[in-house]
Order: structure tokens, then sequence, then C-alpha cells
């Protein structure tokens, strides 16, 4: 018979030999650190030449920064600086960083250099763009751009090894001792209730034992991995000499102070438990249960507060479902720690009809833990999926979708274990020791039907542990897997990265009286483009002597007010060699969203022409306007609360589907239909949610979904003269009677119309200008017309301003109507 203590010492020797090749594995092999508050754009844009300084050379990163730690320089040629002050951040937006540079700077071709942590999840971030400030004489000045090296943070979109392998054995660590404690709680010494006082005892001592050792071992290897993580943490940012500011003066370092605090209770809570006799015989220890629970659970919201989840809106369910997620995960992989010890307890300190019904009585406990964990993780896990995930093409096109697909890939065969051993071994195991031990001793088996029982009992209890150990392999391979990811740049950090970088083009065609103008830009993106315009006269007109080719380019931004006219930056077209064709390479677009373009064609011997343009989403993915706001709010775009509400329903329905598929004997009649009845209104409420239930939700686009047909224009023109002609005049000039006692008067709407969008224009009847204060320039009229009004209003002033001046138009289906 196995000594006891032998079997505990093998698990601690295997435990320990494997973190330690998970180290030197992580140690001797190099990788990169994975980041996430990456750079979205900067102003000046990248390879961006200019003719005078800048004020500030301004950045935009993906994530919070951690302001302490975050730095912009501007280096010269030869890596000297030469910005002026520290860096600035602003209150407004957390993801800002500037630097100024002094107003006489020279010309020629700088380097700015960024280093960054995000305060979401503690990553470092560096990289560096240059911009070029050119002579007087508009040439670019000799030279080469810097390329700067030795900066503190990596680049790498996936994690180096000794970042998961520290948070991977941190989790492994934080789950074997919250889900130990629980399972001792709910399993292990509850499951001996029926049995004498004195075998009860020893049960629950030895239960215990085992689990404040792990326990106790658990919180000192989380202080340890937490300690590596810190150190690391701050030989990237080069702060090894100021490790107390980390700890104390950052969100990361909080959070790593935390984790090594309660490490550090826990494991002076838990060594008495497992060191000494008679503290485990005392009532203390049942009492110490409760707030090692507390604390273990406390350990994982560390790691919750410190992932993905963090980021965006909607931190609340974000953060609560990925909590969540680890909580179930941990009791399951808890009790894939504890079960197989639980068997060696019962063979060491039980024996016959006692031992069985235990295991019994044990194997039913953790049945319904397991179910309601597995059900908790998959769920969670969903949810946190579309989290993570933002668009659906993400799953496949990122490195953090791809290690997801590598994390469902090994979920597959733990699901397959642990289905294994919940619907095949634990029911024959129970079902062998309710034969054997039946209440009615008449109809237990006897002779050679005893004996084939016997030995099928003896079987499945040495089965069942070695699967159970089986599927713990499996959930640890999983558990690695969720490191790398939470070390991994985010789906949406790895977009936003992509989307910063200019691709493909943008044609459209514009017509401006006579003329004809086809607008190129490539490639498309905020940064440099090459533009390029080619005018050609309409049927029976001629182009004429060209004599310059200018575009205005300007934001379309709902919240800014149109008094500023048609200010934006100007750029002028130069002639090529084909005729009709200029063109010209500038910065135009410098930021995400709908800009708006205005083309003014010079002629000899003729009136300027202009052709607008509407050019959506600059930017691509940069430029969604549906990004999830507020602590409370939905943490992802593309599914609605209904879609939760039924995905969440659903999955409790599965759960207590399952709780009532794996209901002991011992369950009335009423209680099983009570039950399954709950799983069935569950399951049919989820599916209405998903299927039955609409969002209606006001979604804005920029194009009018009215079209506009002559009594559309009809309308339009009417609510115009009733409404609009007191300020605006009749003619949109911004003449009407009223005027005079305005404090801010109207803008013409010839020179905003054409700028802007359907939507754009729809959003600033319905609300006022500007949009986001209460005393307004421009009356709100949302409460006065009706959708459809305000649409038909749009229409008319885009059918009539279209050119940028008063218009009258009659469309073909008016004129042939009259």
């Amino acid at each position: 018979m196995t000594k006891p203590g032998i079997l505990r010492r093998s698990w601690a020797a295997l435990a320990i030999v494997a973190i330690g090749l998970a180290i030197a594995g992580a140690l001797l092999t190099p990788g990169s650190a994975g980041a996430h508050a990456v750079l979205e754009r900067s102003l000046p844009v990248q390879n961006q030449k200019l003719e005078a300084p800048p004020e500030l050379v301004e950045a935009w990163f993906s994530e919070p920064l951690e302001r302490s730690l975050t730095s912009l320089r501007v280096l010269d040629t030869q890596g000297e600086p030469v910005h002026v002050g520290e860096t600035l951040f602003s209150d407004d937006e957390s993801g800002y960083a500037a630097v100024a540079v002094p107003p006489d700077l020279a010309p020629g071709i700088y380097t700015m250099t960024y280093e960054n942590v995000s305060t979401v999840d503690g990553h470092v971030w560096s990289g560096f763009f240059s911009f070029i400030l050119l002579n007087a004489d508009g040439s670019v000045p000799a030279g080469e751009a810097l390329i700067p090296g030795g900066l503190a943070g990596q680049t790498g979109l996936l994690p180096g090894n000794l970042d998961s392998a520290l948070r991977w054995i941190g989790l492994l660590a934080a789950a074997a001792l919250a889900g130990g404690v629980l399972f001792a709680l709910i399993v292990a010494r509850p499951a001996a209730e029926f049995l004498s006082q004195e075998r009860a005892d020893e049960v629950s001592e030895r239960a215990i034992a085992s689990m404040a050792g792990i326990a106790a071992a658990a919180a000192l290897l989380t202080v340890l991995t937490t300690l590596g993580q810190l150190l690391l943490f701050a030989d990237r940012v080069g702060r090894l000499d100021d490790l107390a500011g980390i700890l104390f003066e950052t969100r990361s370092g909080e959070l790593l102070a935390a984790r090594m605090g309660l490490g550090l209770a826990l494991a002076l809570l838990f060594l008495p438990g497992a060191l000494s006799d008679e503290f485990r015989r005392s009532r203390h220890a049942a009492l110490a249960l409760w707030p090692a629970l507390i604390g273990g659970l406390g350990l994982l919201i560390t790691f919750s507060l410190g992932s993905h989840s963090a980021s965006g809106g909607g931190q609340f369910w974000s953060i609560t479902s990925d909590f969540v997620h680890f909580a179930a995960t941990a009791a399951w992989i808890g009790a894939l720690v504890q079960l197989p010890l639980l068997f060696h307890w019962a063979g060491q300190k039980l024996e016959g009809t006692q031992r069985a019904l235990y295991l019994a009585n044990a194997l039913d406990r953790f049945s319904w833990l397991s179910v309601i964990s597995v059900a908790l993780v998959i769920g969670t896990g969903v949810f946190n999926g579309f989290v993570q995930l933002p668009t659906f093409e993400s799953f496949y096109e990122t490195s953090f979708g791809r290690v997801l697909i590598v994390k469902m890939a090994l979920i597959l065969p733990l699901l397959a274990v642990a289905g294994f051993n919940a619907i095949y071994l634990k029911p024959r195991l129970v079902e062998t020791i309710d034969v054997l031990h039946d209440e009615d001793v008449k109809r237990r088996p006897s002779g050679r039907a005893r004996a084939r029982q016997e030995a099928r009992l003896r079987g499945l209890e040495r089965l069942l542990p070695r699967t159970a150990i089986a599927e713990l392999l499996v959930a640890v391979a999983v558990l690695a897997s969720v490191a790398v990811v939470a070390q991994s740049t985010t789906a949406d950090g790895e977009l936003r990265l992509d989307a910063s970088r200019p691709s493909g083009e943008f044609v459209a065609d514009g017509d401006s009286r006579d003329l004809g103008v086809l607008l190129e830009i490539r490639p498309f993106g905020i940064g440099i483009n090459t533009f390029t315009a080619t005018v050609t006269a309409l049927e029976g007109e001629e182009v004429g002597e060209m004599l310059g080719l200018r575009l205005t380019a300007s934001l379309d931004d709902p919240n800014v007010s149109p008094s500023a006219g048609r200010s934006g930056t100007n750029l002028e077209l130069e002639p090529t060699e084909t005729d009709g064709v200029w063109s010209a390479e500038a910065a135009l677009l410098t930021r995400p969203g709908t800009w708006n373009i205005q083309a003014r064609v010079q002629r000899r011997g003729f009136d300027d022409a202009d052709a607008f343009f509407i050019i959506p989403e600059v930017g691509g993915y940069l430029a969604r306007p549906e990004e999830p706001d507020g602590l409370f709010s939905l943490p992802f775009t593309y599914v609605d609360w209904n879609i939760v509400a039924g995905g969440g329903m659903l999955v409790f329905g599965i759960g207590v589907f399952l709780i009532w598929h794996h209901r002991p004997l011992s369950w009335r009649r009423s209680t099983s239909a009570s039950v399954g009845f709950s799983s069935a209104v569950a399951l049919l409420t989820g599916i209405v949610f998903l299927f039955g239930v609409h969002a209606h939700e006001e979604v804005i686009g920029n194009a009018s979904p009215i079209p506009a047909t002559a009594e559309s224009l009809a309308i339009g023109q009417q609510i115009f003269v009733t409404n609009c002609t007191t300020c605006h005049g009749t003619t949109g000039e911004g003449d009407g009677p009223t005027v005079p006692t305005l404090v801010v008067p109207p803008p013409r709407l010839g020179d905003h119309v054409p700028f802007h969008s359907s939507g754009t224009i729809f959003l600033w009847i319905s609300n006022g200008i500007p949009l986001d204060v209460e005393v307004k320039n421009m009356p709100a009229f949302g409460e006065v017309l009706t959708e459809d009004e305000r649409w038909h209003v749009v229409n008319f002033l885009k059918e009539t301003f279209r050119a940028g001046d008063f218009e009258p138009i009659i469309p073909e289906d008016l004129a042939q109507s009259e």
C-alpha cells in the first residue's frame, strides 16, 4: 500500500519540475514583449513636409497612458533633443500625448520617439516617426532621418515567452488556490457529513491539510511570479532603481502590489493548516476557509482588472465577465487538482461502505460544481470574445484572434475529456456504488454478480483519478493560452495599428456647372497621400485654360459649429504632363472620420468652379463612430442587449438542464419537474430574445434615408420657408429679418451645405448647433419637426446648394408632373 504523504510529495515534485521547465524554456527562448497602447496617428504625420515649425508634435494612442512612464522626445539627425519642456497630456483624451518644439526650430529632418505604458495592462510600447521642416526656399534639408535605438518597449504583437510563463504560472497558482478552497468548502468536507463524527473529522482534517499545503505553495508562487513581473516591467521602463515608485504611483504597479500583498497574507493564513495537526483539528481551520476563499477571489480580480477587459467602454460588464470566467476556471481547475487527492484520502482513511458512499456523495457534489463551472466558462468566454474581437474578421485576421483559435482548439479536447468523465465514468461509478450498497439489503448483488460489480468499482476508482489528471493537464494548457492572450496586443489595437497606415485608393466624381472633376486619393487613409484631380468638360461645354486647382479639406464633425466657414487645409495642385490632370502630395487627411473636400478650378475668362466631395471613413477602422462609452455601456457594438440577454438565458437554460440531467435519485418528483420546467422556460426566453425581439436604435448615416423626389423637395422647401428663412434668408445668404437681433449671425448656407454630409446636417437641424452645449447658436428643431420632415429639409438643402450657391433645381419628376 502506498504510504501516506507519498502521493502528496509526488505531486509537489512534479509541480516544481513543471514550473522549473516552464521558466527555463521561457528564459532560453527569445521573444518580444506584448504591447497595447499602439500609435494610431500623429501630427505631423509620418514624413510630412512642413513650411514652419509646429507648435506641438502630437500623438494619439489606442489606450490610456501611464503618464509617469510615458515620454515623447524630438531629436535631430544627430540624436540631440530639440523639444521644449516635459511631455504634455490631456484630461479629455486619455490616449493623447504631445511635446512642444521651439518656434524658431531650424529647417531639418526630425524624429519623434515615444515610449509609453498602458494603464490598462501595464505593457510597454515604443516607436518613432519623422517629419521634415523645409528650407525657406521650399527645398528639403540635407541629411537622413535618425533611426533611434535602445527604446524601452518592444513592438511585437505577441508576448515574450517569459511574460507568458510568469502570467501563466501566476494564473495557475491563483486558480489552484481559490478553486482548492472552494472544493474543500462545498465538496470534500460536506461530503463527509453522513459519516461518524470521528471519521468526518479525520476526512475534514485531511482535506484541509491537502488544500492548505497546495494553497500555501500557490500563494508563495503567486508572490514570486508577481515579483518577477514587477522586475521585468521595471527593467523595460528603466526604473529598476525605483520599484516603490512603480508599485505605488502607477495603476499597473498598484495591481501588482495588491497581488503580492494578498499572496503573502494567504500564505501566512494557510501555513498553520499545512503544518499544524492541532490547528486542523480546531474550529479555527474551518473558519479560516471563508476568508481564504475571499482572498483567492481577490487574487483573480487583480488579474481581471489588469486584463484587456479593462479597456474601452462598458468596463463594468467586461471586467465582471472576465472575473467570473477566471473564477469558474479556478473552481474547475482547483477541483481537478483536489479530486485525485480525494480518492487517495478515501483509500487511506475509509474502508468498505463508508469509502464507497463518501466517494459517491463527493462525486455528486463535484459534478454540480463542474457543470456550473463549465457553463459559466463557456458563457463568459463567448461574451469575452465579443468584447475582445471588434469585428468578425478580426477572429482570423489578427494575431490576437489566431491565439483565441488556439485556445478554442485546446478547449475542444478538454471538453471531450470532461464529458467522458461526467457522462460516462462518474455515473457508472456512482451507479456501481449504489448497486453494491443499496439500502435494501435484498436488492444487493451476491456471488459472481457482486464480484463483477466490485471489480468494476475498483477499475473505475483507478480510472477516474487518471482521467481527472488528464483533464487537469489539458486545462493547464488552456490556461497557458489564456496567459498568451492576456499578454498579446488586442485585436482592437492591431486593427488600429493597421488602420493608421494608408492603403488602397479612393475615387469619386464631382460636377461643377460645366465641368466634371474626378478626384483620386492614393494611398487612402491618414497620412501622406497623393491627390490627383482630372478635369473634363461636360457635354456641350469646354474646359478652357486652367490657371489653378485648389483643394480645401475639412473634417465633417457634427459637434463643430459651421461658423468657421470653409476653413480647412488648402492644397494647391500642380499640372501634370497630361492635359486636365493636376496632382500633388500632401497630408490633408490627418484625423479619422468623414472629410469634405472642395475642389476649386480657376480658369481664364470663367468664374471659379467648385466641386464638392464627401470622403467617408478616412482611417477605416479608426473612423468607427459607434465606440462603446461609459462604465455600464455594452462593451461591444455589433450585437445589442437583446442578443446578450438571449445568449445568457440560453447558457443558463443549458446549465439548468445539465443539472436536471445529473440530478440525484433522491430528488422528489416535484423538485425534478420544477428544475426541468425552469430550464425549458430559460431556453425559450433565450430564443425569444435572440430571434423575436429587435432593438430599435436611431442610427444616423451619411446619406438621407428618404429619396430626394419631387414630393420630398417640395415638402422640404415649404418647411424651409416657414422655419428657416427668418434667419438664413430666402436664398440662404444669412440675411433674414431677425439677423440684427442675433448674437451670432447665421452662416451662408452655400458655404456649408455642400461641405457636410446629409447625416451631419440632419443632426444640426435636430439638435441645434453646437450639439454638445445647452446654449445654441442655432436652435434645435427635433421637437418641432418630425424625423421625416427634417430629412425632407436636408434633401431640399442638398439639392438647392449643391454647387455652393442658391440654385433652385426642378427635378425631372417635378418637371414632368408640371
